[in-house]
C-alpha cells in the first residue's frame, strides 16, 4: 500500500498548491438521467478517512441530483507526473454543521462572492451576467456582505470507494486498482 500512501500525499499537497495539477479536477455524476462532468477545486482532503472535499452552490442542479443518487467519480490528471486517478466516490452534501462551518470560515472573500449571485447556477438568463450585485462589481465583499451568501454555500464530501491509478511511462505504463470500501484495503494490478 505504499503507492496508495503516495497517492494520498500527492492529493494532500494539491489542496493548498494552486499550481499543482491535482488542485483542479473533474467531478462527474448522474443528473437528470445523464452523466455530467465539471471542473472543481480541491478544497480539502482527509487522508485518514479517504475523503475529497470541494465547495458548491446549494442551488446547483448537481446538488439536488446528488441527493437522489450519491454515486460519483473524481478524475485527476497530473501532466508533469503523467498520473491519472479515476476515483469512484460516494457523495454527501453538508448544508450546515461542523464541516460546513469550518469550510465557510476558511473561504476567502473573493470565493464567497460567487455565492452572492442572484441567479441559480445553470439558470437561463437573457444576457451575459454573473448575477453579482452591482455594488460588488470590481471588488470583494466585506465579511458582513458575504454573509448573505452563506445560505447558498455547501460542502461536497466524496468518500473514496476505489482508485484506478495509471502512470504513463515510455518504459512501460503501470496501472493498479485500490479498493477502499471495506475495512481491509485491497489492491490489484490491471493491464494499462
Amino acid at each position: 500500500m505504499n503507492q496508495l500512501k503516495k497517492i494520498f500525499r500527492q492529493i494532500s499537497e494539491a489542496v493548498d498548491n494552486r499550481k499543482d495539477d491535482f488542485h483542479t479536477f473533474f467531478f462527474s455524476n448522474i443528473c437528470n438521467g445523464e452523466i455530467e462532468s465539471r471542473c472543481v477545486i480541491l478544497r480539502n482532503f482527509d487522508d485518514e478517512r479517504g475523503i475529497i472535499y470541494f465547495h458548491s452552490d446549494k442551488r446547483s442542479p448537481k446538488v439536488n441530483s446528488l441527493k437522489d443518487n450519491p454515486q460519483s467519480y473524481c478524475l485527476f490528471y497530473h501532466k508533469d507526473n503523467k498520473v491519472q486517478l479515476r476515483i469512484k466516490t460516494f457523495t454527501k452534501i453538508h448544508f450546515s454543521g461542523n464541516v460546513w462551518e469550518k469550510a465557510w470560515s476558511k473561504t476567502k472573500l473573493s470565493s464567497r462572492k460567487c455565492y452572492l449571485s442572484i441567479y441559480n447556477p445553470s439558470q437561463t438568463i437573457s444576457s451575459c451576467d454573473d448575477g453579482i450585485p452591482f455594488e460588488l462589481k470590481g471588488r470583494n465583499p466585506s465579511i458582513s456582505e458575504s454573509k448573505k451568501g452563506e445560505k447558498n454555500f455547501v460542502v461536497v464530501e466524496n468518500k473514496i470507494k476505489s482508485i484506478d491509478w495509471l502512470i504513463l511511462d515510455s518504459q512501460g505504463h503501470k496501472r493498479k486498482k485500490f479498493f477502499l470500501e471495506d475495512e481491509e484495503k485491497n489492491e490489484t494490478w490491471l493491464a494499462p
